[in-house]
């Protein structure tokens, strides 16, 4: 069972977006999932999209809000999100703590 540094992962980066890959079809050859810890960066925020995959989101660190079609959700450390794919949603960071999150979609996307 290959183990995995999480300071040793490849790391995608953006201006406002940080993302460690830990499995994926390109990391592990993986075919059935994708997880990666992403930072965003305080005041952060990203248009409403969807996936074509299953997404869920694990809250490690800071604060943020999740929008939902027309709700609202305050999101913080060990909150939970189960996106369903084809759902309208996006993240905003609130504060001025980055926020810290495990990111799995299933099967990758």
């Amino acid at each position: 069972m290959p183990i995995i540094n999480v300071d040793e992962a490849p790391v995608i980066q953006s201006d406002f977006h940080k993302s460690k890959v830990f499995v994926s079809p390109k990391v592990l050859n993986s075919i059935h999932m994708a997880v990666r810890m992403n930072e965003l960066s305080a005041g952060f925020s990203h248009e409403s999209h969807t996936h074509i995959t299953d997404e869920m989101l694990i809250i490690l660190d800071g604060r943020g809000e999740y929008l939902e079609m027309d709700e609202k959700y305050i999101i913080e450390p060990m909150s939970v999100v189960y996106i369903p794919r084809g759902t309208v949603h996006s993240v905003r960071v609130v504060g001025k703590t980055p926020l810290k999150l495990i990111v799995i979609n299933a099967p990758p996307d």
